[in-house]
């Protein structure tokens, strides 16, 4: 399963390209019209650089369009998943997931996700099903 960074953490990108957009039009303005696409085009590019991908035994982040940088976690490494979330990340339904390892690797990080319960939730599903499975083989 492959889960993307949610649109909501950029409201600030997509509100300011809308007000370029109506100040090029209310006021006749050519120069505020190619800056609200850069601000739509920056918002998209920050949020598809960064993936994650769920696999039976393990986890990984994502980072990178042409350089990749991909950062894994076993599920049986798993010692902790927190849920990180302001209160404008609350209000707009997204937060920040951080899994730690007993490996002694570094933490993962997951871009802000919508709905990070609900993630962690199925996180801690799939950890006590591979668990489970490792006590029967």
């Amino acid at each position: 399963m492959k889960v993307r960074s949610c649109r909501r953490k950029y409201v600030l990108e997509y509100t300011l390209a809308i007000f370029c957009l109506l100040v090029a039009f209310m006021e006749n303005i050519i120069f505020f019209l190619p800056l609200s696409g850069v601000c739509v085009a920056y918002a998209e590019l920050m949020r598809v650089r960064t993936h994650i991908l769920f696999d039976d035994s393990k986890i990984s982040v994502v980072h990178g369009i042409l350089n990749r940088n991909i950062h894994a976690i076993y599920l049986e490494n798993v010692s902790d998943i927190s849920v990180r979330q302001h209160l404008w990340q609350r209000l707009l339904g997204y937060g920040i997931i951080i899994l730690r390892s007993n490996s002694g690797t570094e933490n993962l990080v997951f871009p802000p996700m919508k709905n990070p319960r609900k993630i962690v939730s199925e996180l801690e599903a799939r950890i006590e099903s591979n668990k489970r499975m490792e006590v029967m083989s």
